[in-house]
């Protein structure tokens, strides 16, 4: 949830808005209550709220306030030219967004990095290249694709150390790396001579801008260039909550929409 009005808020970079708050964070979204509940209260609902098109279902449009806008988000700040080859390390949900978005932006190519057979298949269902990183090294497989050179993009949709060092392995000397994957707490001793001498341009996404990306990826999704639909896996009534959890908890669901 953002203000609209201060200074970061009007040049775009709403996720830096100084009343950013989330719903469902607790004290750290600024104690907003969640979205799994019948009724909401929604601050600044003006500027925090998104229409629908009325030939547009619910499901469709439901990740656009999250997820699918992460995705487009790290590809639009990627840079992407039409004969790029782009890796994404990671095939969970912001990695699938993210490998649709970069075909949106031109990617000749689009290569899914990931040790989970399930999520690399939802990848190639939306026509990337599957490398599954517990059969093949990563670094060899995507230089084998790119005639050496490696990836000129590449998108980190993980949020861990060793997705970071695989997205600085993969990418080739003067491309670009892209983090979009969450860090919190975690450190790293930065080689900064070998990323200097090797020219590469590191962009950290930080949280996406919502609100300034959501219509753009709206429209790629009413335009059939992004499909939501198969990273939904079950479908649930509020009731059943709590299953969906247990399903996520024993890693047997991708995405569960829960049902009023």
């Amino acid at each position: 949830m953002v203000c609209g009005d201060c200074w970061f808020c009007q040049q775009g970079h709403t996720s830096l808005c100084e009343d950013f708050r989330n719903l469902g964070a607790g004290p750290f979204g600024g104690g907003l209550g969640g979205t799994q509940a019948e009724l909401i209260r929604v601050p600044y609902a003006d500027v925090n709220l998104l229409k629908i098109p009325e030939d547009m279902d619910d499901e469709r449009a439901l990740f656009v306030g999250d997820i699918l806008t992460t995705g487009y988000y790290g590809a639009a700040i990627a840079g992407i030219k039409p004969t790029d080859t782009v890796a994404v390390v990671g095939a969970g949900p912001v990695g699938f967004f993210c490998a649709q978005a970069a075909r949106v932006f031109g990617a000749a190519q689009v290569l899914s990095l990931d040790m989970e057979p399930d999520r690399l298949a939802l990848a190639e269902k939306v026509g990337a290249t599957a490398i599954n990183v517990n059969e093949r090294n990563p670094q060899m497989a995507v230089s084998k694709l790119t005639e050496g050179r490696g990836a000129d993009v590449v998108i980190e949709a993980v949020g861990s150390l060793s997705a970071f060092d695989t997205a600085v392995d993969t990418v080739r000397s003067g491309g670009t790396v892209v983090v979009v994957g969450m860090f919190v707490t975690e450190s790293l001793q930065v080689p900064l001579g070998v990323y200097w001498a090797r020219a590469l341009d590191i962009r950290f996404a930080g949280i996406c801008p919502v609100h300034t990306y959501w219509e753009r990826a709206l429209k790629a999704v009413a335009d059939g260039l992004i499909d939501p639909m198969p990273i939904i896996s079950h479908r649930l009534p509020l009731s059943d909550a709590p299953k969906g959890y247990e399903l996520f908890e024993t890693r047997q669901a991708t995405k569960v929409v829960l049902t009023p």
